[in-house]
């Protein structure tokens, strides 16, 4: 055993000791002839990991397993994908005759495998690999994909069951049968063609849902049990996605219950197809579904392979899930990579500034103009900026889950590779450019209003009805704010501004009136809010105030409103005259949503100090410069930091790309008279 090794060793076995020390625990607490587990005597080859091999036992009795060194290819196994919970271990189990710590989420479920695979081979990262070992931990995790590749089957545990467990597996299920795939059963190729489908509706009307297993009262208690399935924290780890995707066959456990990927994920795939059932989950449920939806997509994408997809689409498509180490937002994304990865870019002993470098600058080979276009890409996609990480690497945090690049929105003749001049520090700290700083914002709204998009589960209709009123105020209130900052700090017209909303969309070629859908919209907030002030009854007066507040005039066609006198502040009308002058919007309303942009999410509205209007990053102030790079016709928003001097040119930190309206495809760069300089971006 070299050095390294045994140093290695001794701090695996220093590890466990504070991990006891942590919990109270010392080596007297256990079995006084148990040592903490040491992983010296089960080093790793080249081509080697590490197998358990679980003993049975009752359900008193501590988990016990032996630990053994296998070549790849040579022995049957399983791998578990789990959560892990707390990092730090608080339950003793004995591997090889030592202590061991694991956390309780996998105790829970090697109490249950323990009855079924006691004579297989699982593989189980926390224990199969050293955790306290960061060269064997990079080298393993290298190799994760092909270890969920290799083994006859994932298990993928999702915790204890409760009382319900089995309802909710069956309600899945009868969705899976109600609404088929057109695909097949496999879930790797699961598409649901809503066009030849009947909807939930529909067969609620004709009394089928109920028949099909399918409780129209999502209330009842396969509903709460299929969401408490949903409910778990697995759905929502980042590694899980490898696992999945890698993995050529596997099953679901929840505590004694074990199911297929293709009614766990099936189910939860339809639930969020059908609108009028899924209101039965609450945020963090829907949010799980979400999730599932991207897992479905990668799956179905990896039949055609994701050869041609970049490392940053796969970062952005997957910035939904979650980890606990900030450099797995990278690692745990590789092994879905039909490219070969580089090994240098999965190193644990690197800090996460070093891992977000390795990936800026990997993609392709310097001077070459595939590398200054991964470059271009690589500052589309900064938006949250770290202050340890240089502001023009990607940390590959979102400031929203519907967050999207501007790279999308670039035209083709927006790059000219040729154009660029752009060099990187031999430390990788600054990127020195030259460019154009054409204009300061003036202004900025708050950032864009969104709410998740996720029902208010389980609640009254009533309830509902309140947050929905008070969302739709909301969104009013952002949506004139922004109006306002067009139309007043920059004198641009509501027509001007409204194609800005849409990212430049001609409203000539719409087949609505987009302005008139737009004001109708803003009356319609007006007469809800009305009616929540009027405890259900519409006040005129209240209705007036509030258009004013919406600058909108009050010209809905509804009887007595219109041309009621400020005298008769007090006068009523029903509720349902309200309600059939809000059907009249809103198919207006819809087909304008339709063409709202995603682009706007995470960003600021925001005005220029020379009367541009646009959308910028969530981080920008009055105060921040515009600016165009050379070879590159988007804007991007800068923060000055230190002056041009004698020592060099101006330093900034670069704040993200702008859709600045009108100036996406280089008009800058045909105004001679604005200056051309270097800066620096640190």
């Amino acid at each position: 055993m070299n050095k390294r090794q045994t140093a290695s060793t001794e701090d695996s076995g220093e590890a466990v000791k504070k991990q006891w020390a942590r919990h109270g625990k010392n080596e007297k607490d256990s079995n006084p002839a148990m040592m903490p587990f040491s992983y010296a005597g089960l080093a790793l080859g080249p081509n080697q990991i590490r197998l358990m091999k679980l003993k049975d036992g009752s359900d008193n009795t501590k988990i016990e397993f032996e630990l053994h060194t296998k070549e790849r290819g040579r022995a049957e196994y399983h791998a578990l994908s789990y959560t892990w919970g707390s990092p730090v271990g608080d339950q003793e189990a004995i591997c090889n005759g030592q202590s061991m710590m694991i956390t309780t989420n996998l105790q829970l479920a090697l109490s249950r495998l323990r009855k079924v695979q006691k004579d297989a081979y699982l593989w189980v990262d926390a224990v199969c690999i050293d955790q306290a070992d960061p060269d064997e931990k990079s080298i393993q995790v290298r190799r994760m994909s092909e270890i969920y590749r290799d083994a006859a089957a994932v298990i993928v545990w999702l915790g204890e069951e409760n009382d319900g467990t089995g309802l909710g597996i069956q309600l899945l299920s009868n969705l899976c049968r109600a609404f088929p795939s057109s695909n097949g059963d496999d879930i790797r190729s699961l598409y649901l063609d809503h066009s030849s489908l009947p909807t939930a509706e529909e067969l609620d009307k004709a009394g089928q849902l109920d028949k099909l297993g399918i409780p129209s009262d999502t209330t009842s208690a396969p509903w709460q049990a299929a969401a408490k399935i949903l409910d778990a924290a697995w759905f929502g780890r980042r590694w899980i996605l490898q696992e999945v995707a890698r993995s050529e066959k596997g099953f679901f456990r929840i505590g004694s219950h074990e199911t297929t990927p293709e009614i766990i994920l099936g189910g939860a795939y339809r639930i969020l197809s059908l609108p009028e059932l899924n209101h039965a989950l609450d945020h963090n449920q829907r949010r799980n579904c979400i999730r599932v939806e991207s897992i479905v997509q990668l799956l179905r994408m990896q039949q055609s392979s994701w050869l041609h997809e970049s490392l940053a689409d796969i970062l952005l498509e997957t910035a939904n899930f979650e980890s606990s180490d900030p450099r797995d937002r990278i690692f745990a994304i590789l092994g879905c990579l039909d490219t070969t990865v580089p090994d240098h870019l999965v190193d644990y002993t690197k800090d996460l500034t070093e891992v977000l470098t390795s990936v800026a600058m990997c993609e392709s080979e310097r001077d070459t103009d595939e590398y200054f276009l991964s470059l271009l890409r690589g500052l589309c996609y900064v938006d949250k900026v770290s202050d340890t990480v240089p502001s023009w690497i990607p940390t590959w945090e979102f400031s929203s889950p519907a967050w999207l690049s501007l790279w999308d929105v670039v035209e083709a003749d927006a790059v000219d590779v040729a154009q660029m001049e752009v060099s990187i520090s031999v430390d990788r700290k600054r990127l020195q450019t030259r460019a154009i700083i054409f204009d300061r914002v003036a202004t900025v709204s708050d950032p864009t209003f969104e709410r998740d998009g996720l029902p208010m589960a389980r609640d009254d209709p009533d309830t509902q009805e309140r947050q929905f009123s008070r969302d739709y105020d909301e969104k009013c209130d952002w949506l004139v704010q922004c109006e306002r900052i067009a139309t007043g700090v920059a004198d641009a017209s509501l027509e001007t501004f409204l194609r800005c909303y849409l990212f430049g969309v001609d409203l000539e070629e719409q087949d609505f009136d987009f302005v008139n859908a737009y004001q109708t919209y803003l009356r319609m907030g007006a007469l809800k809010s009305a009616v929540q002030a009027g405890s259900g009854n519409l006040h005129p007066a209240h209705y007036r105030q509030r258009c004013r507040r919406l600058n909108v005039q009050p010209q809905l066609d509804m009887p007595g409103l219109d041309d009621a006198k400020d005298a008769d502040a007090d006068e009523t009308i029903a509720v349902d005259e309200y309600s059939r002058a809000m059907s009249k919007v809103a198919y207006s309303w819809f087909e304008t949503e339709q063409l709202s942009p995603r682009e706007r999410y995470g960003r600021r509205f925001f005005a220029s100090q020379n009367g541009r209007i646009g959308w910028a990053p969530q981080a920008v102030q009055a105060g921040d410069s515009l600016c165009v790079i050379f070879g590159f016709a988007v804007p991007f928003a800068i923060r000055k930091v230190k002056e041009e001097d004698k020592s060099g040119p101006g330093q900034y930190r670069l704040l993200g790309a702008c859709y600045v309206h009108d100036h996406m495809v280089g008009e800058i760069f045909l105004d001679e008279e604005l200056e051309r300089s270097t800066i620096e971006i640190i």
